[in-house]
């Protein structure tokens, strides 16, 4: 497998809507692993302890995957094959090395621990004795909606969002990518419209990558990466 194409930039924005959700349906269409790469040694590495790193946007706006980030997490953490190392506070302050350690995957497929590990979050994590990190972008993003039904004052929208991602692990002993996964997602869902002011209260980006979180999970499952301990 070659290297994962990364960092093309495809920031739509969504038109802003005033309406409120009345049902989420997540479909299964649309989400699977378009490539997926797994180190022929990765066995050799023994990996204990990771920190999951947030994607660019990491927010709650719409094209921000704050929510997705933390889905992911909960995953992780639920299913206990790793120790995970918080890093909330040190990655708000230095969101920039995150970007770089991006841009290294894509021109070598390896990150440089020797400028990671002058920077504030290489510094954290190695001082928390971390083995790997999880690290990941979203390629590209798109969101369609159109008119369902119309009652008086009240109409319902179908809205679909569709993006593709990647996510590496990235062993921090050698800088060499671990595995790796393209990932196509998608989710539908519908919401209502009217007068009054009222929000989505989880960015439409985020539900797709979370469905696209599903499919990488059962892979990382099935290729005996994750195991519940």
């Amino acid at each position: 497998m070659g290297k994962f194409n990364l960092l093309k930039s495809l920031a739509i924005p969504l038109p802003f809507l005033i309406f409120s959700l009345s049902q989420c349906k997540y479909i299964e269409e649309g989400n699977e692993i378009k490539e997926f790469y797994i180190a022929p040694n990765f066995k050799d590495y023994k990996i204990e302890t990771i920190a999951l790193l947030p994607m660019a946007n990491d927010d709650t706006t719409n094209l921000g995957t704050f929510y997705s980030t933390n889905y992911f997490y909960n995953n992780l953490a639920e299913l206990n094959s790793y120790n995970l190392v918080d890093i909330d506070k040190i990655t708000s302050s230095d969101s920039s090395t995150i970007s770089d350690q991006l841009i290294s995957i894509r021109e070598s497929f390896r990150i440089d621990l020797d400028s990671f590990y002058v920077t504030p979050l290489g510094q954290f994590l190695k001082s928390q004795n971390c083995d790997a990190i999880i690290i990941g972008n979203v390629f590209d993003y798109s969101n369609y909606y159109y008119a369902d039904t119309k009652l008086g004052m009240f109409s319902t929208f179908v809205i679909t969002t569709a993006a593709n991602f990647n996510y590496f692990m990235v062993s921090l002993l050698d800088g060499s990518v671990l595995w790796g996964a393209n990932i196509d997602c998608k989710a539908s869902y519908k919401v209502r419209y009217s007068s009054y002011l009222a929000v989505l209260g989880y960015p439409p980006l985020d539900l797709s990558i979370s469905n696209g979180i599903d499919r990488l999970l059962d892979k990382l499952k099935k290729e005996f990466i994750l195991t519940k301990k």
